[in-house]
């Protein structure tokens, strides 16, 4: 059966397309600096932490605006910390962030709080589901394919 999910409205006027150049800068800018850690950014970036580390950073954004198209999107919890806890949608796992090897999670944490903001353009636009390159869920066949960003295959 497919379901039928609307699509987030397109980038506002307010939203940037980025370079990855300009990515990479504010990342390093929002990691350097970081802010206190809402709890929407803290679930935001588990997510991306354990799904998308391994990811460029465009790749490690896609899976964050996925998460806030979601919550944005009507057909799914409101807030993204329940998008993310959602069962059998993403890893649950908790963050242990080992002495030395902070800079992943700083990352995942930067990233969340670039998608929570909203200002930079969508790198999948209106995604709302992504898959690992490798694996082919029942569920693709009644989605949009619109990008693959490294390992990973969006839709909407």
């Amino acid at each position: 059966m497919a379901t039928t999910v609307p699509a987030p409205a397109p980038p506002s006027s307010t939203q940037e397309l980025i370079t990855p150049e300009a990515l990479q800068q504010l990342v390093a800018l929002r990691a350097a600096h970081p802010r206190p850690m809402r709890p929407a950014v803290e679930c935001i970036a588990r997510t991306v932490y354990h799904e998308a580390a391994n990811q460029a950073l465009r790749g490690q954004l896609a899976v964050a605006q996925v998460i806030v198209n979601r919550a944005k999107s009507g057909s799914f919890p409101k807030s993204v910390c329940a998008v993310v806890s959602q069962p059998g949608q993403f890893s649950q796992a908790p963050v242990t962030v080992a002495r030395g090897t902070a800079r992943p999670w700083d990352v995942a944490v930067a990233i969340s709080t670039i998608a929570q903001e909203g200002r930079v353009a969508q790198v999948a636009p209106g995604a709302l589901f992504f898959h690992a390159d490798y694996v082919r869920p029942y569920w693709t066949q009644t989605h949009q394919r619109i990008a693959q960003i490294g390992d990973h295959i969006f839709y909407r």
